[in-house]
């Protein structure tokens, strides 16, 4: 081998040998620094259950010939799943195929405390922490609904359940789909629905303090799982 062979030889050896030295340090660098943004990465899931027999809200907001707008409380569900903490320090909810379709006044009536306490935002939540709460939906009902229900309301919180036997006994449910009442005695009954042509899907968008959106979606009839935008 000539000497200028041994000279390249020995060059291309010392870039292949560099090479490999950077690569050792460049690999765990890139595993550490995955690690490490995967630990700062908020991650929050959100789940809306509407099945809920709580007390309902008959409020103010009346759009004429669409209806008024009552508030049901659905339950919230949400869960830490990330590694670090977060704080979700605002919330909207909407209506609609997408978070983003529409909005009304009187669809957000609030959160509240299992006990029914209103509570303020920010919250806090730490990593692997689940909590539950109550979040008032208002949804735009039927005017001959409103007076079903304005009429059980006298002195006292109406509860779902006892609403939806009220409207039943009408051949109506909440958003007055027609259905078919059966009263089995002792305060048992069974509703049928005939069709549904009305439920609504909400949104509740949970914005958070590291600039992130979850959202859990649910209709009165159907439960949806938690997504992440």
């Amino acid at each position: 081998m000539s000497s200028d062979q041994q000279d390249k030889f020995a060059r291309v050896t010392s870039i292949l040998a560099l090479l490999i030295a950077l690569g050792a340090v460049a690999v765990p660098y890139w595993q550490q620094s995955s690690q490490f943004e995967a630990q700062q990465r908020e991650n929050l899931n959100v789940l809306l259950n509407s099945t809920v027999n709580g007390p309902l809200r008959l409020t103010g907001h009346n759009f004429g010939e669409m209806g008024q707008v009552v508030q049901m409380p659905w339950k919230l569900i949400v869960s830490n799943t990330g590694n670090r903490q977060l704080s979700i320090i605002n919330k909207r909810i909407s209506f609609g195929e997408t978070p983003d379709s529409q909005y009304y006044t009187g669809i957000d009536g609030g959160i509240f405390t299992q006990g029914y306490k209103p509570i303020d935002l920010p919250i806090k939540l730490e990593a692997g922490e689940s909590q539950s709460y109550y979040i008032y939906v208002g949804a735009i009902v039927p005017a001959k609904v409103y007076e079903i229900l304005y009429g059980l309301n006298e002195g006292k919180p109406v509860m779902d359940r006892e609403a939806m036997k009220a409207l039943g006994e009408e051949g109506i449910d909440i958003y007055g789909n027609p259905v078919k009442y059966l009263d089995h005695g002792n305060d048992k009954f069974l509703i049928e629905f005939k069709s549904v042509d009305k439920s609504p899907t909400f949104w509740v968008n949970l914005f958070t303090g590291g600039g992130n959106r979850f959202y859990g979606a649910a209709a009165k009839y159907s439960i949806s799982p938690e997504s992440v935008l």
